[in-house]
């Protein structure tokens, strides 16, 4: 696949169609077999997901595009969509996943190259509604990035209870696990100030 800049016909495209300037159907010549990347290898799919486009998003994914395309730094468009906190790409992107295609088993759990999933920037940017939707759609939280963190590590760090909440529901012992430093959910949490949680997370794991 040719690597170009941000200024290649079909990335032009995209924009001059989210922009209302040109009619969707100026879209069907960028084929899902044959599509451009640019300097960042990033597909269509990933620039329509970056604009947050879900018409285009839409049209992508009906026209073969897949959501599982990884850019250079092993991004797919779902953690575009989550470290957007947009829910409908999001959704969008799941849906085509959910449907009969062996090759998207596992999709929502693909790690970046820093060994981020959706559900970790879903978790960072506090967006409830998003980690419901992820874990729903079988997100892992057990999976760690590149510095040990799981998911509720990253909730733990902004503080947000409500999300933990959501993650010890689901795999009760996400909460209790430490990261390459050795540092717990709960001592990550103290470390950042959030001593509500911090009550709350020990609470959890002595009882």
């Amino acid at each position: 696949m040719k690597i170009l800049s941000l200024m290649g016909d079909q990335f032009q495209l995209i924009r001059d169609v989210h922009s209302k300037k040109l009619p969707l159907s100026a879209l069907h010549d960028i084929s899902a077999d044959s599509f451009e990347r640019d300097e960042d290898g990033r597909s269509p799919l990933h620039h329509a997901a970056s604009l947050k486009d879900h018409e285009i998003v839409a049209f992508f994914l009906s026209n073969g595009h897949s959501p599982a395309t990884k850019d250079d730094e092993g991004w797919t468009s779902l953690h575009i969509a989550a470290s957007q906190k947009d829910i409908g790409t999001s959704k969008l992107l799941l849906a085509t996943s959910s449907a009969d295609q062996p090759a998207l088993v596992g999709f929502v759990n693909i790690q970046s190259s820093s060994g981020m999933t959706a559900l970790h920037y879903a978790c960072s940017k506090q967006s409830i509604e998003l980690v419901s939707l992820l874990l729903n759609a079988s997100a892992d939280p057990k999976i760690k990035n590149n510095l040990g963190q799981n998911p509720a590590h990253r909730a733990a760090a902004v503080g947000n209870l409500d999300i933990i909440k959501m993650l010890h529901s689901t795999c009760p012992s996400s909460i209790k696990e430490t990261d390459s430093e050795g540092s717990s959910v709960l001592e990550i949490a103290n470390e950042n100030g959030h001593h509500d949680l911090a009550a709350y997370l020990e609470n959890m794991i002595n009882h």
